[in-house]
């Protein structure tokens, strides 16, 4: 029997690890994907397909100009040594890229149909990027004064007030208009938290010599991020070039789906990966990397796989009994996308691996490889419609994979037997779960119990061969 004493030290230990800036980061990151997966729950009771479509087109445009305003200037404000020096001048260009952003989006809304429903998409959304491009010169204050916890927690709770005035609003009858306000309250409130969060206003000021520095260390990574961004979004702008907004939104909701499942599960142990090798890195315990390395690979696959097969499998139900019978052209897109994820998993662990092992030369060549290989498949493929689009994702993986995974065993100086070996209790627990999931397949078709039975029975299996590889110390959870 536990003490009070001992339990209270446990209490005490647990808090401590709940409340500690990686734990907190890491759920600030989930909450985020399920946030998202939660408006596409909603979405598929109020919202059709081709609504949806029309709405992914515009918020494609809207995250890929977010995206690059969380980068560039937003790691020199993290690193440059003279911040009290140079803020002003790195909040005013902030403020001034930001503003672009919002100009192109109302640029593009001028250009569509008048009055169609993709303009008010783009008018809706064009004040997003000067939103959310501001906070981003706060949020990295945040993060350079290792106010983590605000930081995330701000961005968390914005996040969450948005889905609720969506809900709100979709609620009332509002439909997709809906799911525009929720980013646009979303971005308000994010604003409003990280300045509040900052104690001293940044002021504004432009010395020419200050941009000149910071766009010179910061353009390579716009173009890296620009490059990752294309690639992620591609398809669902291509769709719209090629196709039409139905094709679009089935894309995007698998899209979402199988990303939520992914993300969920891969970016702790990202964060967690990164936390070590760097550790290890600046500890010059060069020798560990390799073991930590190959640990997190296992864990990751090991609660990968079995959840990407099963979803693969499952793909029709998922789509009956937890979006909605009417989106059913998203089915064998989620199916694709899946097992182009299980194909692509181990590749999330490469940066750390790459970067801490002082190869970030071979990491920026893989990252453009990387790009330039799922672009080519998505140009090659985004005229006959989404499921080829999957396809050439599929296929795009399946190259880029095993090359990323060369060079990180090379880095690692990991023979390719002592990597095999380690996906053995992975590959056991993914085809335990494929065949229970086969087994009873029949038993989804049109009833829900038949569904929650089989994805229980996968769970359950999946937990027994967890517990005894765990106990036995043959798969390790991830620890920072």
């Amino acid at each position: 029997m536990f003490s009070a004493h001992r339990i209270m030290t446990l209490g005490s230990e647990a808090l401590k690890k709940a409340t500690s800036p990686v734990f907190v980061s890491v759920s600030g990151r989930i909450l985020t994907q399920v946030v998202m997966a939660a408006t596409i729950l909603v979405a598929t009771r109020f919202v059709t397909l081709e609504e949806f479509g029309i709405l992914a087109l515009g918020q494609a445009v809207s995250v890929i100009l977010t995206s690059l305003l969380y980068t560039g200037l937003y790691q020199i404000v993290l690193r440059t040594k003279n911040i009290d020096e140079e803020n002003a001048t790195l909040f005013s260009t902030q403020l001034v890229l930001s503003a672009t952003g919002t100009l192109l989006m109302i640029s593009l809304g001028l250009i569509q149909a008048g009055g169609s429903l993709l303009q008010f998409v783009f008018f809706g959304l064009a004040p997003v990027p000067v939103l959310i491009g501001t906070a981003a010169h706060f949020d990295a204050l945040l993060f350079r004064d290792s106010r983590v916890r605000a930081a995330v927690l701000s961005t968390a709770g914005a996040e969450i007030l948005g889905f609720v005035a969506m809900c709100i609003a979709i609620g009332s009858g509002a439909g997709v208009y809906a799911l525009v306000l929720g980013r646009l309250v979303m971005a308000i409130l994010l604003l409003i938290a990280k300045v509040s969060c900052v104690a001293k206003w940044p002021g504004f000021g432009l010395e020419a010599g200050v941009v000149r520095g910071s766009f010179a260390a910061a353009y390579p990574l716009y173009i890296s991020n620009g490059v990752t961004m294309a690639s992620s979004y591609g398809g669902d702008l291509l769709l719209g070039l090629f196709q039409n907004p139905t094709a679009v939104g089935a894309f995007r909701a698998a899209s979402r789906v199988t990303a939520t499942a992914t993300e969920i599960i891969a970016k702790p142990v990202l964060a967690i990966s990164w936390s070590n090798l760097a550790r290890s890195e600046r500890e010059n315990r060069l020798h560990a990397l390799a073991t930590e390395w190959l640990e997190q690979a296992k864990f990751l696959t090991f609660a990968a796989w079995p959840a990407l097969i099963a979803l693969a499998l499952l793909a029709e139900p998922v789509v009956n009994f937890i979006l909605d019978e009417s989106w059913g052209a998203a089915a064998p897109l989620i199916t694709i996308l899946s097992l182009a994820a299980g194909v692509g998993i181990l590749d999330v662990l490469s940066p750390p691996a790459l970067l801490c092992t002082q190869k970030a030369s071979i990491f920026t060549r893989l990252t453009f490889a990387r790009a330039g290989i799922t672009i080519t498949a998505l140009l090659l493929t985004a005229p006959h419609g989404p499921v080829a689009v999957a396809y050439g994702l599929l296929a795009a993986r399946a190259i880029i994979t095993p090359i990323s995974l060369s060079f990180v065993l090379s880095a690692l100086n990991i023979a390719p037997a002592r990597f095999a070996r380690a996906l053995v209790p992975s590959t056991i627990a993914t085809v335990t779960c494929c065949l229970a999931v086969v087994a009873l397949q029949g038993a989804t078709d049109d009833n829900l119990q038949g569904f929650m039975m089989t994805g229980g029975l996968a769970a359950a299996l999946w937990s027994v061969i967890f517990l005894f590889f765990v106990t036995r110390r043959v798969v390790q959870l991830p620890r920072p």
